[in-house]
């Protein structure tokens, strides 16, 4: 099997970043070539992180030449025009976020996305690694924000993962035994804005808001649903797959242990 496309999922606080870091380190000292997109890149490849839609019609004339068209529209990378845009006018692309599209919208033009990076990837000699968009995404915008079905989400990721079959990825799973603790740790690693607006977006709308979730407790509730379908999702895909243990923190052993996954992947 020779991947070109290694995806790397799991809850906040179980160690996605240090996986996707570990296994560009390991490959390119095999000398593999990679390419690493951590969460929030704005440059992502199959994301639309920080990206505005606007239909063809809406499109504001000071606004054009930023804008890349899509098949019925345009999109505009407004977290890259911040400085450059003023208040009012970033107010209203915030509002135009991909992520807060209407969900059958935001498949669309997301599924697109994923689409154009894998006919373009597959003609690349390098190894791209992607930290949590390719769950993590679907499953927020779909059952986080809007209270989507398992079977609604189900079918958005499956829908991404045709598109990157070709690539033949391989999806590492990153989880830890207590979820509590890990979010909790998280959580006082990190500014006190990040867990209230998280918190905030987990119980205020969509499935945490109509299971009457509130505060961390209720985020922590969200995250156990969130993972259980996450996994049932991944026993229901046709890449590979493999689940790892972070419980320990044992960063030289977890090493080994991706060593040992990737022997032979790329």
């Amino acid at each position: 099997m020779k991947t070109k496309l290694i995806l790397v999922e799991g809850l906040p606080g179980f160690g996605k970043t240090t996986t996707a870091t570990i296994i560009e380190e390991i490959l390119q000292k095999q000398g593999v070539q990679t390419k690493l997109f951590l969460e929030g890149n704005l440059d992502h490849p199959a994301d639309y992180d920080g990206c505005a839609y606007f239909k063809l019609h809406e499109l504001p004339d000071i606004l054009r030449e930023h804008a890349q068209q899509v098949e019925d529209g345009w999109v505009i990378p407004y977290q890259k025009l911040r400085d450059r845009l003023p208040d009012s006018q970033l107010a209203d692309l915030y509002a135009r976020d991909i992520y807060e599209l209407p969900l059958e919208l935001n498949r669309r033009l997301i599924a697109d996305r994923w689409r154009s990076f894998a006919a373009a990837a597959a003609q690349e000699d390098t190894v791209y690694i992607f930290e949590c968009c390719f769950l993590q995404n679907p499953m927020t915008v779909s059952m986080i924000k809007y209270g989507a079905a398992y079977e609604e989400s189900l079918a958005y990721v499956q829908e991404l993962e045709q598109a990157i079959l070709p690539l033949q990825p391989m999806l590492v799973y990153v989880n830890q035994q207590d979820l509590e603790s890990a979010f909790r740790r998280a959580v006082a690693e990190r500014p006190q804005a990040w867990s209230e607006g998280f918190a905030q977006y987990y119980t205020q709308q969509g499935f945490g808001q109509e299971q009457g979730y509130e505060g961390l407790d209720g985020t922590l509730a969200v995250l156990e649903e969130r993972r259980a379908r996450e996994l049932r999702i991944l026993s229901q895909l046709q890449l590979a797959s493999r689940q790892l243990d972070n419980s320990h923190l044992n960063r030289q052993a977890y090493k080994e242990e991706l060593t040992g996954l990737l022997q032979g992947l790329c």
